[in-house]
């Protein structure tokens, strides 16, 4: 066989790879490092710290403040109109407000920047309210709504991690994944997840084919609560103030030993039915109820105390899902903020001409609030710097939920 022009066999010559300058070999190992490795090592130390004192001392601080207060309203029972009493009662009240400032603040702008809008809006509706309320007892009630959407987002992170990954194809639950929603297709997935879990609570009733609070039926109340006197160990406390581990380890240890993870299981119920579906039912129950108690919060009439415990019942049904939940931050945020809740919910009906009562009764219960919301808002703020390391809700998403989302959003453009 002759080869042929057209049948040589052609060699390919040797390709000379330029040697890299140090710059070059230190310009392509930052491109390959993941923008969010890239990012948390651009922090300032400085700004980093600050935040971590504003998330974790800030609540706890104010927590003592309040506490402190309400023991000084107490000692001055007999003399409410002493100076001293009025001013540690309004220095309680205004350092509450700096910290909820502060953390939502810093929680709305760590969102903010990964894209987060729906939690972002959340946080930064919260000091609104905060900033212009001069009452203690009420400043749950100013919360409601930031809180209230906050719930919602959260409710429907399961459905967004699912969107994204069908819609834009990406997938959010890994860790290695650079990519992530505009703002704009946050807004618009968000609005999607909403659809979707409003419409399967409404579908669902409040029967036994509920979706929400699986976990309260009597059946299984009265089974769990036996288990949990069998395994409850009184032993186990000790262990939780002990020096072992850190506080977080302990913790949890502790629910494990004292048979309490069966009270938690109460509250996370049924999981195939229950995919956030508390947690929403929550937040459109605490928006709903700081709407009417605004509405007559003036003379704090009937409908100041309705919207009140409808926020108040919301905060219960927050309580219980979180309780449920496996992140340690959460649940154990959940039993300060059921005390303060109780506390909220009986405050408002004693008479406002009992001062002596309702302020040593609201300071207390925002020292359980703050700490509470601490735990929470912290949780959120590991959540906004690194993805979730805990799969919030499985989703039965499958592909019911029609392809809307833009590559190049219109709506929210501005804000992309």
């Amino acid at each position: 066989m002759q080869i042929g022009p057209e049948n040589k066999i052609r060699v390919p010559a040797p390709v000379l790879t330029p040697q890299k300058t140090e710059a070059q070999k230190n310009t392509s190992l930052s491109e390959s490092i993941p923008k969010a490795s890239q990012e948390s090592k651009n922090q300032n130390p400085l700004t980093e710290k600050l935040k971590w004192a504003t998330l974790n001392l800030g609540p706890v601080a104010s927590a003592i403040v309040h506490g402190y207060a309400g023991l000084n309203d107490l000692w001055f029972f007999k003399n409410f109109d002493n100076p001293i009493r009025k001013f540690v009662d309004k220095l309680a009240l205004n350092f509450s407000k700096i910290v909820l400032t502060l953390s939502c603040g810093i929680n709305g702008w760590e969102a903010l920047r990964k894209n987060r809008l729906w939690e972002a809006l959340s946080r930064f509706i919260e000091p609104i309210f905060i900033i212009a309320e001069h009452r203690t007892e009420d400043l749950g009630l100013a919360r409601g709504i930031g809180l209230g959407i906050s719930q919602l987002v959260g409710s429907q992170e399961g459905i967004y991690n699912e969107l994204t990954k069908q819609q834009l194809g990406f997938d959010l639950t890994d860790k290695s994944e650079t990519q992530k929603p505009s703002k704009g297709q946050d807004h618009d997935i968000n609005t999607q997840a909403f659809k979707k879990i409003i419409k399967e609570i409404f579908e669902s009733g409040i029967g036994s084919n509920r979706r929400f609070l699986t976990g309260l039926t009597w059946g299984n109340i009265k089974e769990k609560l036996s288990l949990f006197l069998n395994d409850f160990n009184f032993n186990s406390l000790t262990k939780l103030f002990s020096n072992e581990k850190d506080l977080v380890s302990r913790y949890e240890n502790f629910c494990n030993d004292s048979g309490i993870h069966h009270i938690q299981d109460i509250c996370k119920g049924n999981e195939e039915k229950d995919k956030g579906h508390t947690t929403a039912l929550s937040g459109y129950t605490m928006i709903i109820g700081s709407l009417l108690g605004y509405m007559g919060k003036a003379e704090k009439g009937l409908l100041y105390k309705l919207g009140g415990t409808i926020r108040n019942l919301g905060g219960v049904m927050a309580d219980v899902s979180i309780f449920g939940h496996k992140d340690p931050y959460f649940n154990a945020s959940a039993l300060f903020l059921s005390v303060n809740t109780f506390m909220d919910i009986v405050q408002r009906f004693i008479p406002p001409a009992l001062k002596q009562v309702i302020l040593p009764w609201s300071n207390i219960s925002m020292a359980m609030y703050n700490i509470g919301c601490g735990l929470y808002l912290n949780r959120s703020d590991m959540k906004s710097n690194q993805q979730d390391k805990v799969k919030t809700y499985d989703t039965d998403l499958a592909k019911k939920t029609p392809s809307s989302i833009k590559s190049v959003p219109e709506l929210m453009a501005m804000a992309a």
